[in-house]
């Protein structure tokens, strides 16, 4: 039912920001963290908004989106169980990035912006730990720009293949 902490602590380890978290943080962390259960077509938060917290899906299917002025909308991707968001906000404090959407019935983890911040003061390992992930992704857009510069669209399609077969 993930509303006993030990539950709570696994969901939360799951979580590629936390893989390397002590376990005192992560205890800290699953204390502070709030059960939401939410119904099928309901917001979770909009672009623009402000950071309230990472969310970790532990039941259900959420759209993570974005649109423009005249309302044509993109999926950026479907969540499911297991899946962590609304990192990117928690990590920097600035507004949202994109705008998510329960699409069925759904029970999240929220771990509040202001209780992340108290436990990565302590833990500094943790604080390296997410510094490299996110070098890791800058690395990553980097690669991703020099593909889409460089390449022509067969070798940017073969090479997204190729890595669709690693995952």
């Amino acid at each position: 039912m993930i509303d006993q902490t030990d539950d709570r602590i696994k969901l939360i380890r799951q979580c590629y920001l936390f893989t390397e978290a002590q376990d005192d943080s992560l205890k800290r962390l699953a204390q502070l963290s709030h059960i939401e259960t939410l119904p099928k077509n309901r917001d979770i938060f909009a672009a623009g908004d402000p950071p309230d917290g990472l969310r970790i899906l532990i039941s259900g299917l959420v759209r993570t989106w974005i649109n423009n002025a005249e309302g044509r909308e993109l999926t950026l991707t479907l969540i499911e169980p297991g899946e962590a968001f609304g990192e990117i906000a928690l990590l920097d404090g600035a507004e949202r990035s994109a705008n998510t959407t329960v699409l069925e019935p759904a029970r999240l983890l929220l771990l509040r912006q202001s209780a992340f911040d108290r436990v990565l003061e302590e833990d500094p390992a943790l604080m390296r730990h997410l510094i490299v992930l996110l070098c890791d992704r800058l690395r990553r857009n980097t690669d991703d720009l020099r593909g889409f510069a460089f390449h022509d669209m067969g070798a940017r399609l073969a090479a997204k293949l190729y890595e669709l077969t690693m995952v």
